[in-house]
């Protein structure tokens, strides 16, 4: 009987074994399949990224060239002696000169939200010539405004070298003094930075329009627009500060805002040191 009991209990075992064996494999092979159509959905995600900036490359540099033509045609007859131009023509001209500028700014906000990761090259830069370039790209538009565009100076200065893309670094800042210009009527906007453990700290300050409480969470999202009466006035796409967002995060550093509605407003982000030699 014994006999019978241990025959038996071996043929259960053995027939157990052949099942786990038999449905290891089946899931085995389900894996592999679910891995090969994964794999093919990964590269038709690559080849439709791919097509999606070659078209926005196309699209962004048959805009580029009218554009910046218009743009500089324009800019000449404005700068022309006064009493060449009659004043209310004048008046039609800047109004078309900062209509292209719209449009250039929209083109290259598609040009950089189209950019992927790893396009960026990291290399030691010097913040303060980044911060100086885009001084002088805005100076004319916030001397315009009679706005105070400038950088303060830390007391420990030169500021020590960051590890960062410095055209996505550039991309950052001049995104966030467009934005400033953008809702600051009147006052100043002001650059500041600090040196932490890790990271360089940088802000842009303004005395602008501040953001609603209810809105600063969102900000950063694509295409989200705080205050549609505030933002078609001063013109806006809606992906600036996404695009700030995408930038500083790829670069390991971190953004976000302090505002108060109708007292300004303070953007930070940081950059990491770079290692010392």
């Amino acid at each position: 009987m014994i006999v019978y009991l241990l025959i038996a209990s071996n043929i259960a075992v053995f027939f157990i074994f052949i099942f786990y064996i038999f449905k290891t494999s089946s899931k085995r092979q389900e894996n592999t399949k679910l891995k090969e159509e994964l794999e093919m959905v990964r590269e038709k995600l690559k080849e439709i990224d791919q097509d999606k900036r070659e078209f926005i490359d196309i699209v962004t540099h048959e805009l580029n060239t009218p554009l910046a033509t218009t743009s500089g045609y324009l800019s000449m007859i404005i700068e022309l002696p006064e009493g060449e131009v009659k004043p209310s023509v004048l008046e039609l001209l800047k109004k078309s000169f900062e209509a292209t500028k719209r449009m250039s700014k929209i083109v290259e906000d598609l040009i950089n939200s189209s950019k992927t990761i790893g396009e960026e090259r990291t290399q030691a830069i010097e913040l303060e010539a980044i911060i100086d370039k885009v001084l002088t790209d805005f100076q004319r538009e916030a001397k315009e405004k009679n706005i105070d565009l400038n950088f303060e100076i830390p007391p420990k200065f030169p500021l020590p070298l960051v590890a960062a893309d410095p055209l996505s670094t550039k991309i950052i800042l001049a995104n966030l003094v467009d934005n400033a210009l953008k809702f600051t009527k009147t006052g100043r906007i002001i650059i500041e930075t600090e040196e932490q453990k890790n990271e360089m700290l940088v802000k842009v300050k303004d005395t602008g329009l501040g953001i609603k409480k209810e809105d600063q969470k969102r900000i950063f999202e694509k295409f989200f627009q705080a205050d549609s009466s505030r933002t078609r006035e001063a013109g806006g796409t809606g992906v600036g500060l996404f695009i700030v967002k995408n930038l500083v995060e790829r670069q390991g550093g971190r953004v976000w805002v302090e505002s108060k509605e109708n007292d300004g407003s303070t953007f930070y982000f940081t950059i990491p040191k770079a290692p010392s030699s």
